[in-house]
């Protein structure tokens, strides 16, 4: 699957693999010999977790796509993904025993619907584990906006929401903090506690967790006791997270040191005995430049004037045919400046764009064995945003392929909105990578998910 934002994939590095994976390690208590209802569960990696101490897991997803690629992926005896949307689920009422919902009530304006929906395929003593992004911290104070996102909530909202369907709610939150860790370097600890500091003193214990990017909540009835996963924590093995902030502060900081270097070139120009002495021809220019646009204009304007007038001189057809045969032959860009159409010119005085030029541009393009000779190791990427459906994309890329740059290179073609004809004639295309978009990106998002796809380094 491709990663489109909407839906995580397990291929995805970094802190949006820690958040999705720590959810779901934090249910996998919960869910041991339980029936277990995984909503909208996107690519299939949590249910498949959930399956390993779960009686039984059904994943439900509103994407056809999503649920055939989970069921060719994931594959358990008790593990089934089936096609179904969150405000119409299609199974019979107390079929669960736990219903996980993460990072979905945020995709949907009928937020209500689907509450009672999960209530009503809940059994009378089931459990709702579910997440969502605290709007304040999460958008609001970052900066950042997803797209997919149609209404996200702060907590009174998310608890308002909660609380019409369920009696008891234990809330928790999630957020990546920088710590230290010590650990034995020959084995698996044992044993672990955790301390926090406020700057002050230490306290051997987790402190108040502050400004939760994420809110989770376990939901059930008053009948039933709630289960207390306490605290956890999630880090990677093999993906140094601290490191990977730590260069993008030094690539930061080398752009500081770029234009130091660059402001001294500058300063160094501007005082230099050169710029000095050429100030006078740069004052002209920045005269005469204006200047000359408006005698251009005016000098149009009076050749104009000067056709019209000659119109009405007492001359025959056949005089008039001759002076202007010849201005256009030694003088043909008068007769333009003057307004007289190029069709009206006689093609060997004048500059004409190549008829064979048009008849191409009617042609179909053939990309059967179209190739374009793309780079493993590009210097320069080449990205092509195409916003909606495109009629001139094939014989873009034919040109592309014709006049391919100097240097190594390769192609990133990020479209939406394509016929699945256009997508299989891109895909004959050798040296294309093609990121097609089924909803509408606009050209600054088709721009931006080209510029991370990019491995060129300009």
């Amino acid at each position: 699957m491709e990663f489109t934002g909407e839906r995580f994939i397990p291929t995805e590095q970094g802190r949006i693999r820690l958040e999705h994976y720590h959810r779901y390690a934090m249910v996998l208590e919960m869910v041991r010999g339980k029936v277990v209802l995984d909503v909208a569960c996107g690519e299939g990696y949590g249910s498949y977790l959930m399956a390993d101490t779960a009686d039984s897991v059904i994943g439900v997803d509103v994407s056809d796509e999503v649920i055939r690629h989970a069921t060719s992926v994931y594959g358990r005896p008790n593990l089934v993904f089936s096609e179904g949307s969150v405000t119409s689920l299609p199974f019979p009422s107390d079929s669960f025993d736990v219903v996980v919902s993460f990072e979905t009530v945020e995709h949907v304006a009928e937020q209500e619907q689907m509450l009672a929906e999960i209530r009503r395929v809940l059994r009378p003593n089931g459990l709702l584990v579910i997440s969502s992004p605290n709007r304040p911290i999460y958008s609001e104070e970052s900066g950042e906006h997803n797209k997919f996102h149609v209404r996200e909530l702060d907590f009174q909202e998310f608890d308002d929401l909660l609380r019409s369907h369920f009696t008891v709610i234990s809330y928790f939150g999630q957020r990546l903090l920088m710590s230290s860790v010590i650990q034995p370097l020959d084995a698996r600890p044992t044993v672990s506690s955790v301390w926090s500091d406020d700057g002050e003193r230490l306290e051997r214990n987790a402190a108040v967790l502050r400004d939760p990017i994420y809110f989770v909540a376990i939901c059930g009835s008053a009948e039933v006791g709630l289960p207390d996963p306490g605290m956890s924590a999630l880090y990677p093995t093999t993906f140094d997270l601290v490191k990977h902030y730590v260069g993008f502060a030094k690539w930061a900081g080398s752009l500081n040191t770029v234009i130091a270097a660059r402001d001294e070139q500058i300063v160094g120009l501007l005082s230099s005995n050169s710029w000095r002495l050429t100030s006078p021809l740069r004052k002209i220019r920045r005269w005469v430049g204006p200047l000359q646009t408006q005698l251009r204009g005016s000098v149009k304007t009076a050749l104009r004037f000067v056709r019209y007038s000659y119109r009405w001189l007492p001359l025959s057809f056949h005089t008039k045919a001759r002076h202007r045969h010849l201005i256009a032959k030694f003088f043909p860009r008068l007769l333009l400046a003057a307004g007289s159409h190029p069709t009206t010119i006689s093609q060997n005085n004048i500059p004409v764009i190549d008829v064979r030029t048009l008849v191409a541009e009617s042609r179909e393009v053939n990309t059967g064995g179209l190739v374009l000779p793309g780079s493993e190791e590009p210097t320069v990427t080449l990205i092509m945003a195409v916003p909606g459906n495109n009629k001139r994309l094939l014989k873009c890329l034919s040109s592309i392929a014709g006049s391919p740059p100097k240097v190594p290179f390769e192609l990133v073609l990020v479209a939406d909105g394509l016929t699945s004809g256009q997508r299989d004639e891109v895909a004959k295309i050798r040296g294309v990578r093609l990121q097609h978009h089924k909803e509408p990106q606009g050209i600054a998002r088709c721009c931006n998910a080209g510029a991370r796809a990019a491995r060129g380094r300009y």
